[in-house]
């Protein structure tokens, strides 16, 4: 009831929601039922040093079908 009280307040409040320290699908799921923008991770990805997070960012944009990274 927290969190979901927190993200409909961020949201009256015209901000994004960022849920930091998502590790299980349940979680995002829960998240994602509650509206959370955006969430980030054990789930998603490690800490990588920045030319790991760009070979991780290419492989995640070949697996999505795009040409190329998005510019970070």
């Amino acid at each position: 009831m927290l969190v979901r009280s927190m993200i409909g307040l961020s949201h009256d409040l015209n901000y994004r929601v960022v849920a930091e320290g998502v590790e299980t699908i349940e979680a995002a799921d829960q998240l994602a039922a509650m509206r959370c923008d955006e969430a980030q991770g054990y789930l998603y990805a490690r800490p990588l040093e920045i030319r790991q997070f760009e070979v991780w960012l290419q492989e995640y944009a070949r697996r999505a079908g795009r040409a190329s990274a998005p510019q970070v």
